[in-house]
């Protein structure tokens, strides 16, 4: 198994995965708090929502899967698929998006 870690939002400049996902953010990117509603933001204020966009609009560098059920977080593990960059749960539900970058964007 790979070494998982958790990391708290406040913490992200600690990791250099989601230093490094954050820097590939578009500089304007969609993000909001509620689903069915976004708004374009600077980077710097994009990442303090809930939802953001991970690709620039002319380029994909993520692939990014919603998984919704109780055990989301290890079902790569339980797929056999490579192990993710990330993996972001919710902590009311244990759903996650596990995320994948891309070699060549």
């Amino acid at each position: 198994m790979q070494n998982i870690k958790r990391l708290y939002p406040h913490d992200w400049h600690n990791s250099p995965i989601l230093t490094c996902y954050v820097n590939d953010l578009a500089k304007k990117p969609y993000c909001t708090d509620e689903k069915g509603f976004c708004h374009i933001r600077s980077k710097a204020h994009a990442i303090k929502h809930v939802y953001i966009q991970p690709n620039q609009p002319a380029r994909v560098s993520y692939i990014v899967i919603d998984i919704d059920h109780a055990n989301a977080a290890l079902q790569w593990y339980d797929s056999d698929l490579p192990p993710p960059q990330l993996i972001i749960q919710n902590p009311k539900n244990n759903h996650a998006h596990i995320v994948y970058k891309l070699s060549s964007p």
